[in-house]
């Protein structure tokens, strides 16, 4: 199916319990505004509260998640929410963690240069020059994901997976693939839930979008994730 630039559906997650991930979603917010970009805010499922849901949508775990985990649990449904909305409404989703922030334009064309996913920041954000090669002027384009950072352990079922899921577009056909995967075989984290064993991925470069600059990744790990994404 051919979908236009105006059917993506841009939307962020976030926690309504937790002000500090409230602010940072409002910053990206804004900042999207700047390129044109719609989003809107999605309330994301609070670590502590994943238990009913998952009973609800009859999901398991396809590996035990240790104690202190919840928060991972907690994001893997934010993402699976929207997973599941993407295939109702028959659109692309673009979609963000609370600090996903645009740095440039989202090309007019993009949607027919990818086929199932696209991520939507080409960098490592846990290398000490991501703040230098984000920034990197350079022409645009989209090429196959390749992740070297990927390690081959039991959770690398799903292939070649994300790493970071804090950016990126998926269509319809892409979210049903990995929907019915996690059907069979149990969920993993949302990022090593999007493999190049189940869907097709692509990067863009330079990148569009990365994470938020005020703020250290690793701090916002530290505190954010016995509760949040």
């Amino acid at each position: 199916m051919v979908y236009k630039y105006e059917d993506i559906i841009a939307k962020i997650i976030f926690l309504s319990e937790i002000e500090f991930s409230k602010k940072i979603a409002e910053s990206c917010i804004a900042q999207g505004r700047k390129f044109g970009i719609n989003i809107i805010p999605f309330k994301g499922v609070h670590g502590y509260k994943s238990e009913d849901l998952l009973k609800k949508l009859s999901l398991k775990p396809k590996y035990f998640f240790k104690q202190g985990r919840k928060g991972v649990i907690g994001c893997f449904l934010s993402h699976y929410l929207l997973w599941l909305e993407c295939i109702k409404f028959n659109k692309p989703y673009l979609i963000l963690e609370h600090d996903g922030y645009f740095i440039r334009n989202l090309e007019r064309g993009i949607l027919d240069k990818f086929d199932d996913v696209l991520k939507l920041d080409n960098e490592n954000p846990y290398s000490d020059d991501y703040d230098n090669k984000v920034n990197e002027s350079a022409d645009f384009i989209v090429e196959k994901y390749n992740n070297p950072k990927t390690k081959n352990t039991e959770l690398n079922e799903t292939g070649n997976y994300l790493k970071g899921a804090y950016s990126y577009i998926i269509k319809p056909k892409a979210a049903k693939k990995i929907v019915e995967w996690i059907k069979i075989n149990g969920f993993l984290p949302a990022d090593i839930q999007i493999g190049n064993k189940i869907v097709n991925i692509n990067v863009v470069k330079p990148t569009i979008v990365r994470l938020h600059p005020l703020y250290n990744r690793q701090v916002i790990r530290l505190s954010l994730t016995r509760n949040i994404i």
